[in-house]
């Protein structure tokens, strides 16, 4: 296990512990229509949680939308989130840790949303690893938000 994988699960717990990134639940959350060109990146993930129960979709929408709010959080030193990289371990975390482990789904319930997270990450983001600039920031925080927004079974 590396420093990128101590990261990553020390995120997704993060994003788990209360009081951590102050959030309201699911039910009052109000989640903005993402842009085409996000619903579009997400669209395989829409389609995998069309069946999703609710509370696998709180959980996943809530994980997205607290991991939006690090993301963006330009302004903490030194950045939890600081190349693509590092988000990359986070998904893989994501769906190993959280969606596995606490969510105790197992791997063929939801066939093909960890391909599906990854997909979305490589065509809006790419495949290279670059240290996170502003407007990185805010371009991957309207992914994770449009993550979020998929697994509602919104639009």
């Amino acid at each position: 296990m590396n420093t990128r994988h101590i990261i990553a699960i020390g995120l997704v717990v993060f994003c788990f512990w209360p009081g951590s990134v102050s959030g309201p639940s699911l039910a009052s959350t109000k989640i903005e229509t993402p842009s085409v060109e996000m619903l579009t990146a997400t669209r395989d993930i829409k389609r995998i949680f069309a069946t999703a129960n609710p509370i696998d979709r709180v959980l996943w929408t809530e994980c997205f939308l607290r991991v939006a709010q690090i993301v963006e959080a330009d302004d903490i030193e030194p950045h939890v989130i600081e190349n693509s990289l590092t988000c990359r371990a986070f998904n893989r975390a994501t769906m190993i840790f959280l969606w596995k482990g606490i969510g105790a789904n197992h791997a063929d319930k939801y066939p093909g949303l960890a391909e599906a997270v990854e997909k979305s990450f490589r065509e809006y983001a790419g495949d290279e690893v670059r240290v996170l600039t502003p407007e990185d920031r805010t371009k991957l925080a309207a992914l994770y938000r449009a993550f979020a927004y998929a697994g509602t079974g919104k639009g």
